[in-house]
């Protein structure tokens, strides 16, 4: 009787129903499914933020390069030698005839030569992070501005308005046709403006005061009556 007893026992227990079934076709789809509404879901989200991550980076490299215009600019200008008219070119922004130059037009061609910045139509590439690539391109501009009319510095610039514009590349396939207002800095998932406005601009006075008649030069600028006394 034991070895009958034995052998009922395993075939009752070979006979108990598995813990571990498979999961049935329907139920895969299922998951699939909600696993894709989940990912469709949180993708967009996650994209906005990319775009916005590099939206940001891209406004901070480009308000740094604006900085660094009026700084290079302004050092030169104050110079103790001065600025002869022969040396402005490349040194200082190309001369706009729009008043007041806020109203300049956006750039028309570029150039990776500082020193053919000679029309306000012209912009200047630059590689912002040094991977050989062009980043930005910048257009600079001045009013007409002041000489001084006697003393050593005779001819040479006294004050001036300066714009700086800078774009992102993106927005050279719209040379010819750009708008000169900064660009929206809201949240967004593609370029947004960066294809047809500036990512930064600034507008400054730059001017000497290291002279004698630097004051008087600059009240005649700014009452209007310096009139056209800088050599053409």
């Amino acid at each position: 009787m034991k070895p009958q007893f034995s052998l009922w026992l395993g075939l009752q227990f070979n006979h108990q129903p598995s813990s571990q079934k498979g999961l049935t076709l329907v139920e895969s789809l299922a998951a699939l499914v909600i696993t894709t509404i989940a990912l469709t879901a949180v993708a967009p989200p996650l994209l906005f933020s990319a775009a916005t991550r590099v939206q940001s980076r891209n406004i901070k490299q480009a308000q740094a390069v604006a900085r660094q215009e009026l700084d290079r600019v302004r050092a030169i200008f104050t110079r103790e030698e001065g600025l002869s008219p022969s040396k402005q070119d490349g040194n200082v922004p190309p001369k706009s005839s729009t008043s007041p130059l806020h109203q300049t037009n956006g750039p028309e061609t570029l150039t990776a030569d500082r020193s053919k910045l000679t029309d306000p139509k012209k912009a200047l590439t630059l590689d912002v992070d040094g991977d050989n690539d062009i980043d930005v391109f910048v257009q600079l501009i001045r009013d007409e501005g002041a000489c001084f009319t006697s003393g050593r510095a005779e001819d040479q610039l006294a004050v001036f308005e300066m714009g700086v514009r800078v774009y992102d590349i993106a927005a050279k396939e719209n040379l010819g046709n750009l708008k000169t207002t900064v660009a929206s800095s809201n949240l967004t998932q593609g370029l947004g403006q960066r294809t047809t406005n500036p990512i930064a601009v600034a507008y400054t006075e730059i001017s000497r005061s290291d002279l004698k008649l630097s004051l008087t030069e600059y009240q005649k600028y700014l009452s209007g009556t310096s009139g056209s006394n800088c050599p053409s």
